[in-house]
């Protein structure tokens, strides 16, 4: 759950306390669904879709389909596909370690720096 500091219903300034702990939620939540036994397509809110991209996806023949922020060097945690097996799991797993281990913080820090 969210702490104190997230504070909750209230506007998240990127980079914040607030905002990095809301972010910080995400690779949990994921995590819970795929435990469900249910494959997850998760897009940030700011993404539209004009076609179902499943079938795309799926031609990757991959356990995890991620997006890139090019040029930079990392992934855009914003667009996941992850297929529900035990290698997605035990991926969303250690992502959730990671997150929770809490190592570094600001805004060098979210879930996709933690991912990457």
């Amino acid at each position: 759950s969210l702490s104190r500091r997230a504070r909750p219903n209230a506007y998240k300034a990127p980079g914040g306390d607030a905002y990095m702990q809301t972010v910080s939620l995400k690779p949990r939540v994921m995590l819970t669904v795929l435990q469900l036994g249910v494959g997850l397509l998760y897009l940030d809110v700011d993404l539209a879709l004009n076609v179902d991209p499943r079938p795309v996806l799926r031609r990757h023949a991959a356990d995890v389909v991620c997006a890139v922020n090019y040029p930079q060097a990392m992934l855009n945690t914003g667009v996941l596909f992850f297929e529900s097996n035990w290698r997605s799991r035990a991926l969303a797993s250690a992502w959730v370690a990671q997150v929770r281990l809490g190592r570094c913080s600001g805004w060098q820090c979210g879930d996709q720096e933690h991912l990457t």
